[in-house]
C-alpha cells in the first residue's frame, strides 16, 4: 500500500481500498470530506481545499459483508479498534497499524443503514458512482447533521458549486418523499433548512473567497429551498409542522 504523505495520498488510498472490495465482490462507498473531493475532482483548482489535514476515510458498507470487509482491512494493516451497534447496524472503526501510514489513520464503515441524526435514504451503491455515495446521498449526509460544522458547510458548498443540482445529479422525487412524506421526514425537513440557511450566512460573511461560485451556490440553495416549499405535504408532516420544535426532531449522534 501506498505511504500516505497528504490528503492527495489519502483520497488515492481510500480509492484503492474500494478497487481491492470490488475484487472480492464487496460493495464500498466513500462519504465524508473524502468522497466530496473524489465526486467533485480534487484536481479542480477553483476553489482552494483549505483543510488538507484530515486523516479519516468514512465508509458504508453492506451489513452481510462484516466479516469480509474486517478480513481485507486486516489483510492491509488495519485493526478493528471500536464496534458501536444500532438498530440500524454496525458502526466499526479502524486504526492503521503500518509505517506506510501510520496510527493516525482512520477508516470509518456504516454496515447498514447510514444513520447519524437522521437516516440517510438508500440506494447507497449506485454503478454511476463506483468510488462514492450518489451526489443526492452524500448531500443529504452533509445537510442533516444537527451541529453542522465549518467542514460540513465547505464541503456542501464544494459540492453545490461543482455539481448542477437540480438536474442531473440529484434525485428530485427522492427529495419530495425524505423531505415531505411523514413525520420522520418533517425532522430530516427541519434539519436540512437549517443547514441550508447557515450555508447562506458562511457566503455571505467569506463572499470575497467564494466571490467565483457564490452566485452559483446560492441559486442551487434555492432550488432546494423550493423542492421543500412546492412539494405536497403530507397530513402527518403537517400535524407535526403544527407541534415543531417542542418535541425532538432528530436522534442524538
Amino acid at each position: 500500500m501506498p505511504n500516505i504523505k497528504d490528503y492527495y495520498d489519502l483520497v488515492s488510498f481510500s480509492k484503492k481500498i474500494i478497487k481491492l472490495a470490488a475484487k472480492d465482490h464487496l460493495e464500498l462507498r466513500i462519504f465524508g470530506s473524502v468522497g466530496v473531493s473524489i465526486l467533485c475532482n480534487p484536481s479542480n483548482n477553483v476553489l482552494e481545499w483549505k483543510d488538507l489535514s484530515i486523516r479519516d476515510i468514512d465508509f458504508i458498507a453492506k451489513i452481510e459483508q462484516i466479516e469480509d470487509i474486517d478480513k481485507l482491512l486486516s489483510n492491509i494493516k488495519f485493526v478493528l479498534m471500536e464496534t458501536q451497534f444500532s438498530t440500524n447496524g454496525e458502526h466499526r472503526i479502524y486504526i492503521g497499524a503500518s509505517s506506510n501510514y501510520g496510527s493516525d489513520i482512520k477508516i470509518d464503515i456504516f454496515f447498514g443503514n447510514l444513520t447519524f441524526n437522521h437516516i440517510i435514504p438508500k440506494p447507497y451503491f449506485d454503478t454511476n458512482f463506483k468510488y462514492t455515495l450518489p451526489p443526492t446521498q452524500l448531500l443529504l449526509s452533509k445537510l442533516s447533521i444537527v451541529k453542522i460544522v465549518e467542514k460540513d458547510v465547505k464541503d456542501i458548498i464544494y459540492l453545490l458549486a461543482f455539481h448542477k443540482y437540480g438536474d442531473d445529479y440529484i434525485d428530485k422525487e427522492m427529495l419530495k418523499r425524505v423531505w415531505c412524506s411523514n413525520t420522520k421526514a418533517w425532522g430530516l425537513c427541519r434539519t436540512c433548512i437549517k443547514s441550508i440557511k447557515t450555508v447562506k450566512n458562511y457566503l455571505n460573511e467569506n463572499e470575497n473567497y467564494y466571490s467565483s461560485v457564490k452566485v452559483v451556490v446560492e441559486d442551487r440553495l434555492e432550488c432546494l429551498l423550493n423542492i421543500i416549499r412546492h412539494s405536497n405535504k403530507s397530513l402527518s408532516w403537517k400535524l407535526r409542522d403544527c407541534i415543531g420544535e417542542k418535541v425532538s426532531y432528530y436522534k442524538q449522534a
